[in-house]
């Protein structure tokens, strides 16, 4: 995962919104995300190692568990001479986010603890179920609103910058009267409300199979307006179909 992301980052948050229910697919989804992040700040692949392994830890901790549960599991391979660098990482990460939570600890949450938290948040606003489900633009901007009290906001536009205001599988209205789908994330943050999209309507109102893939920061399309998201499943959109061709 972390040599594929490395090779192409942009790629990453296209498997995202085919994952199935949070429930099952939370670690990987999470682990997917703090790397999308990770490359973004710049860290170097080691580190991108240890991050996405402890982000797979701190999220499939079963229910109940508490990090400093897991932080004794690890600490017993330590006396056995077995503990190794990305184990201590792990524990960091599991006691930054014990902490996180307490602010007035006077502990400050590992880097790894702050990235897994906020991205364990944005997936679970993205891939929510029922009543409390959200458009992606929705969650990005509650997720963007809720940055300074929650999360290190730095972080948050970080994120936001490497997802795009319209996240993968998005469905816009534009002002063209088209219909298209997120299909890649902006190439570049200045970009962030403009990604490439697959134009599932065209200006007539029929549905196109396999219509043209469109980047919205280019020049001949940069006057194109987002007026609205829906939610694909009204519309009868094979929303796999569209990301992926």
């Amino acid at each position: 995962l972390v040599d594929r992301g490395v090779q192409e980052p942009r790629a990453l948050p296209v498997v995202l919104p085919f994952m199935g229910p949070r429930s099952r697919r939370r670690p990987v989804a999470v682990a997917t995300l703090a790397l999308v992040l990770g490359l973004r700040l710049g860290l170097p692949r080691g580190a991108l190692a240890d991050l996405v392994l402890a982000a797979l830890a701190a999220t499939a901790l079963p229910p109940g568990a508490d990090p400093e549960t897991v932080a004794r599991a690890i600490a017993g391979r330590a006396r056995s001479g077995r503990l190794c660098q990305t184990d201590a990482r792990v524990v960091l990460t599991l006691w930054g986010l014990g902490a996180s939570a307490d602010r007035t600890s006077g502990r400050h949450p590992h880097l790894y603890a702050r990235i897994v938290s906020l991205v364990d948040e944005a997936d679970g606003m993205l891939r929510a179920d029922g009543p409390d489900r959200l458009l992606p633009d929705e969650a990005i901007a509650r997720l963007q609103a809720h940055a300074a009290r929650r999360h290190d906001s730095a972080l948050v536009e970080a994120l936001v910058s490497c997802v795009g205001r319209y996240p993968v599988g998005s469905t816009l209205v534009l002002d063209s009267g088209e219909v298209a789908v997120v299909c890649r994330a902006p190439a570049t943050p200045a970009h962030v409300a403009r990604p490439v999209v697959r134009v599932v309507v065209d200006r007539a109102g029929v549905i196109l199979g396999g219509g043209p893939l469109v980047d919205l920061a280019l020049p001949a399309r940069a006057q194109a307006r987002i007026i609205a998201t829906v939610d694909p499943t009204r519309l009868d959109i094979p929303l796999a179909e569209a990301v992926l061709g």
